[in-house]
């Protein structure tokens, strides 16, 4: 019997999104140490403090749905997506556990980022060509 060659394997995902999320997870945690050196040089405010940690978010986010979908080789809007949810949610949970934070408007603010950004890395991962 034949494979349907549109149908998904979630199984097929588990390697690549992992893969993703850790390089997702070690590329947010490097912007986040650069970011720190910076704000401790420099005196920035600390409202500051929290836009740049989305944009830390969503740089490793890009990074994490671009490796994902480079790896898969399709469906980069999904596999972005998901990657960036998964990525949210870590960086959430260790946030949490870590601090005193509350979930706030301004963690949904950093989930569109880190949803949004993941998505475009995963496009860009599957639009990239392989050497």
């Amino acid at each position: 019997m034949e494979k349907n060659r549109d149908a998904f394997d979630f199984r097929t995902l588990v390697k690549p999104v992992i893969a993703g999320l850790i390089l997702g997870a070690v590329v947010t945690f490097l912007m986040l140490m650069l970011l720190a050196v910076l704000l401790t040089v420099k005196d920035f405010p600390a409202s500051a403090a929290i836009a740049l940690s989305a944009v830390a978010a969503g740089i490793g986010a890009f990074f994490s749905g671009f490796l994902a979908a480079r790896i898969v080789g399709r469906q980069g809007l999904m596999i972005g997506g998901l990657t960036g949810i998964l990525l949210y949610l870590i960086i959430t949970l260790v946030s949490l556990a870590v601090s005193a934070a509350d979930f706030t408007m301004l963690s949904l603010i950093k989930l569109a980022i880190v949803l949004l950004a993941a998505a475009v890395g995963g496009v860009c991962g599957v639009n990239t060509r392989k050497r």
